[in-house]
């Protein structure tokens, strides 16, 4: 139900719906009607608008917030990338350094193999 501001206005308190006044005849109907019948194509067309900016209001606010639970997601994948490709710098510094102790463990035995000959 429509409530109206003035007390002009309060006299249309009657709802329509906009399939009623479009079926309507509107060359069958004197002034006033019709004046009736536009005011309520009005009320009835900023009532339409006003729920659609609310409800556009509301998917926007959807929207940012699954925006960022997906900005913090990729933030999250991105740190975890980064540890990982610290994890595997280190593991293949660990594995340079025993490669090393290998070549000079390998050196010692050759020469004392040389050495006890």
């Amino acid at each position: 139900m429509m409530k109206w501001k003035n007390s002009s206005q309060k006299k249309l308190k009657e709802v329509v719906t906009a399939n009623e006044l479009i079926k309507t005849n509107l060359s069958n109907i004197m002034e006033q009607k019709f004046r009736i019948v536009v005011i309520k194509l009005i009320s009835w067309f900023e009532k339409s608008i006003e729920d659609s900016r609310e409800s556009i209001a509301t998917e926007i606010k959807g929207l940012r917030n699954r925006h960022k639970e997906l900005k913090n997601a990729i933030n999250e994948v991105q740190n975890k990338m980064e540890a990982a490709i610290a994890w595997i710098e280190e593991a293949e510094e660990r594995m340079g350094e025993l490669d090393g102790k290998i070549m000079k463990k390998e050196e010692a035995e050759i020469k004392r193999d040389k050495n006890s000959k």
